[in-house]
């Protein structure tokens, strides 16, 4: 008898900390903060591709390729979101035992989390095309030209440097830290089931 109050005991903890962290996840504002970081790097790129448009000509829109890193955030966001969209009536659900219901909770939290991550992994690759050729877009258009080619090549390369690979560093704590707490809940999960 007292095992089975130690379960339930442990199921109300974990609940507790669930519904807590959902609530946390819920009121979060970082959705906007991506979406925000997204907007300006895009309005940038624009603004920039229009720049180089008018001052050099038509040659130069091919730098408008480094868009195409929209197609992959469109895909990764929304696998996500329709995953955690079909969890997210885990509420209305009949379930036979508290430890399912708890599980399901714990498992759209998961989701929830995978929403979140994906949005950053996608942003960082939208970051780390389109920020190295926007940094030799405004090259282009604030260092004197002509140059030779090997200046040039070393503008491509600071400008890969520079945008590509800070970008990647810069996202990667956020990374961790979000895989790190779906592997928590995963095994949090896997501890109820047992």
């Amino acid at each position: 008898m007292s095992y089975i109050n130690m379960e339930y005991d442990k199921i109300d903890l974990i609940e507790a900390k669930a519904a807590k962290l959902l609530d946390d996840f819920r009121s979060d504002s970082d959705h906007a903060v991506y979406t925000n970081a997204l907007y300006f790097i895009i309005a940038l790129f624009i603004v920039a591709i229009g720049l180089i448009y008018v001052f050099e000509g038509f040659d130069h829109l091919i730098f408008s390729l480094a868009l195409l890193s929209l197609i992959p955030y469109k895909l990764m966001v929304g696998s996500t979101t329709e995953y955690a969209h079909s969890l997210s009536m885990f509420d209305s659900v009949e379930y036979p035992d508290r430890r399912e219901y708890t599980v399901a909770k714990l498992k759209y939290l998961k989701s929830l989390i995978g929403i979140k991550l994906s949005r950053i992994k996608a942003l960082r690759i939208v970051y780390m095309c389109c920020f190295p050729v926007l940094l030799y877009i405004l090259s282009r258009l604030f260092i004197e030209r002509p140059v030779e080619l090997s200046t040039e090549l070393i503008y491509g390369a600071m400008a890969l440097l520079l945008g590509g690979v800070f970008w990647y560093f810069f996202f990667q704590k956020d990374i961790q830290d979000l895989e790190m707490d779906q592997e928590e809940i995963k095994s949090i999960i896997n501890s109820i089931l047992l």
